[in-house]
């Protein structure tokens, strides 16, 4: 497949040009999902050494740029052989056989990783951009609602008293700001928790960890990291639960849960629970009309607390697999427990 007349393709240069090019682009195709050249530039250089990244951008004769691909690994999920593809084109420009030849350009290029397996998603809500993947032969893997909600509508008094129960029974609620204040050791005790709990995270693929250094360097140098909206559950010193917002760079209006978590030796105690309250009291006490998060479609108990929390589903993401090889060798997918939830920008 090759590109429409005129039309030319090339490498994502990292400039100021073409990161404000890309940017532009993508926020065209996702308007509900801005993002700004400061976030795009901290994800690059939050990378994982072993990660590959590759992006390219297609321009129309008169030098505008239409359309972008982009293939890597997932940190989360690493796998020499396995790598996600992501395709953007911009609405004016559809219809015009740029998706398929940017995805023939993206297999050409990452087959000397020999891939076993490609990931690539959609929104329901999408059909065509479904129907672009399953005609290549993927299929749906997983499901992650969608969730949004109403600050302006929230109401926390069926749960008044719930925070200080959990508090009663030995369970401190802090900040990150607090505690990197007091705790020599926050990053690493901060790190532990998390990787211990992201293996929880619902996932078709096995979780893996990100070394130490490049995950503070995700978190600490991250531009929409909010000390005070970073909540974590202590048992006397070991951290046993966090619940974290994240603002946007491109829109004040919305705030995005990033992870919610217990650890297993802590959950049906009411933490989770009580994490998220303090989360939205903090959101809606800084002005934020909205919270937004994802939760796999079979994590039934944050499902739940979120429903009952007044959280509203809106259309959900689909994962998509396209397995190319066997791979006799792969342990089992991620856990997949009840009570754990990853945004996004996580």
């Amino acid at each position: 497949m090759t590109l429409p007349t005129g039309h030319t393709i090339r490498p994502f240069d990292y400039s100021d040009g073409d990161y404000a090019t890309a940017v532009a682009l993508e926020n065209a195709v996702f308007p509900e999902y801005p993002s700004t050249v400061a976030e795009w530039r901290h994800w690059e250089a939050s990378r994982e050494a072993k990660c590959h990244h590759e992006r390219h951008l297609v321009f129309a004769p008169d030098g505008t740029a239409v359309a972008s691909a982009s293939a890597s690994h997932n940190a989360w999920t690493f796998h020499p052989r396995r790598l996600s593809l992501g395709i953007s084109v911009h609405p004016d420009h559809r219809q015009k056989s740029l998706g398929a030849a940017l995805y023939a350009h993206l297999r050409e290029s990452i087959a000397r990783f020999d891939p076993i397996g490609l990931r690539g998603d959609a929104r329901e809500d999408q059909p065509v951009s479904r129907a672009f993947l399953e005609h290549r032969g993927f299929a749906e893997v997983q499901r992650d609602w969608e969730n949004h909600l109403d600050l302006s509508t929230y109401d926390d008094a069926p749960f008044a008293g719930r925070v200080e129960r959990v508090v009663e029974g030995g369970i401190r609620i802090a900040t990150f700001r607090e505690l990197e204040a007091e705790d020599p050791d926050v990053w690493r005790n901060l790190y532990e928790m998390h990787e211990e709990i992201a293996r929880d995270v619902p996932s078709p693929d096995p979780h893996t960890a990100i070394d130490h250094d490049t995950w503070v360097k995700r978190v600490r140098d991250n531009p929409n990291l909010m000390p005070d909206g970073y909540f974590l559950a202590l048992d006397g010193g070991r951290y046993v639960g966090v619940s974290n917002l994240w603002r946007s760079q491109a829109d004040d209006t919305f705030i995005e849960t990033g992870l919610t978590g217990v650890r297993r030796t802590h959950r049906r105690r009411g933490i989770a629970l009580a994490l998220k309250l303090r989360a939205l009291d903090y959101a809606r006490g800084q002005g934020f009309r909205k919270v937004k998060t994802w939760n796999e479609r079979g994590n039934e108990g944050m499902l739940a607390i979120n429903e009952a929390l007044g959280f509203k589903k809106q259309p959900a993401w689909i994962t998509y697999a396209l397995e190319l090889q066997p791979d006799p060798d792969a342990p089992a997918a991620g856990g997949g427990a009840a009570g754990v939830e990853r945004a996004a920008t996580a």
